[in-house]
This record gives structure tokens, sequence and C-alpha cells, in this order.
């Protein structure tokens, strides 16, 4: 029986350059595909870490929970978005390691930063005071005028009393200035704003 060398050399170079071509592929999705996020998560992951930079290890942990329930559409859609660019990992761990030790470190540190600081003790927002951020979020969010920063202006000067205590709480059992209280207490509002609008 006569073999027809043209057509099984053929054969060969196919098979040769299709795998050719299919390593290419795989060559090209591993300089191409570095799996980053899309830049609105990018920009939330970041302020997350900020807010959070100083906690310890346990505290980050609930904070991020609770971040992740709030954020899950978020979360839904960045998973998909990975997924479609052939990312096969866990999406949920991969924001996380990024918040905890990518994003919190991004900025370079200054001389006077990476001498030795003592850790400043946390201290959580009290739940009353949470609740009644979100109400008043809630309240005003729709209004054409509201901005976080002016809502919180607004948020102090109709609970006066509640702000103060917490203020006072906050100070009372920490090390940090007033000066810092304020900030916290400003951070949380604005990171519970964020939060209200990305679930909607």
């Amino acid at each position: 029986m006569l073999v027809n060398t043209s057509d099984f050399n053929n054969s060969q170079n196919n098979a040769t350059e299709n795998n050719a071509t299919q390593n290419e592929i795989n060559e090209i999705r591993k300089k191409t595909f570095r799996f980053k996020f899309n830049e609105d998560t990018q920009e939330k992951l970041a302020y997350f870490a900020d807010i959070h930079k100083l906690d310890d290890r346990k505290t980050f942990k609930e904070e991020w929970n609770t971040w992740i329930d709030d954020n899950s559409d978020m979360l839904k859609s960045e998973t998909e978005y990975l997924q479609n660019m052939g990312y096969d990992g866990n999406v949920e761990d991969k924001m996380f390691k990024s918040a905890r030790y990518y994003f919190k470190n991004k900025k370079p540190k200054t001389v006077d930063e990476e001498e030795p600081k003592q850790r400043r003790k946390y201290i959580k927002m009290d739940k009353t005071i949470l609740m009644l951020i979100d109400q008043h979020i809630t309240e005003n969010i729709n209004k054409n005028n509201y901005k976080p920063s002016e809502g919180f202006q607004w948020f102090k000067e109709k609970f006066q009393n509640e702000v103060s205590q917490e203020f006072n709480r906050i100070k009372e059992n920490s090390d940090i200035s007033e000066e810092d209280v304020e900030e916290k207490m400003k951070k949380t509002y604005k990171n519970r704003y964020f939060n209200k609008i990305n679930k909607n």
C-alpha cells in the first residue's frame, strides 16, 4: 500500500502549526493578563485600605467582612470580570490580600515613617452612632445639594449630643488627638455613604 507522503507531511505540519499557535496564545495570555481589578474596584479597595491601615489583623478582618457584605454586588461583578479575563482563583481572597498588603502600603515611606511607631489602640465606633449615621444618609442621599462632606456637618448639627458623647468616649479610651477623632468620625460617615450608594 502506497502512502501519500505529501498528505502525511501536510498533516504533520498542520499539527505542529496548531501546537505552535496554541503555545503562542498561552504565552500571550500569561504576558497580557495580569488580572488587575477594574479602576472602580481599585479605588474602593484603596479607600478601604486607607481607612483601616492602622487596624490590627483581627479588626481588619472583621471590618472587611462587613465591607464585603455591603459590597456583594461589586464582588459579583468583579468576579465575572476577572473570570472573563481568564482568572480562575478566589476573587474575594485576591481582593482581601490586595487591600491588606498592597493598597495599605502603596504610598512610599518617608524616613520618619520608617522609624518604629507604637500602634495606636483601635476604638470601634458605637453601634448607636453608626445606626444614626445610616439613618441620616438614607434621609438625605437623594437631596440635590447633598454631599458626604456637607452631610457630615449636617449630621453633627442634628445629633450634637450623640456626637459629643461619642467624641468624648473615643478620646477617653484612646491616645489619639481631637483632630484624629474628628477625622475618624468623618471617614466613617463617608465610608458608610459610599457603601450605601454601591448597594443601590
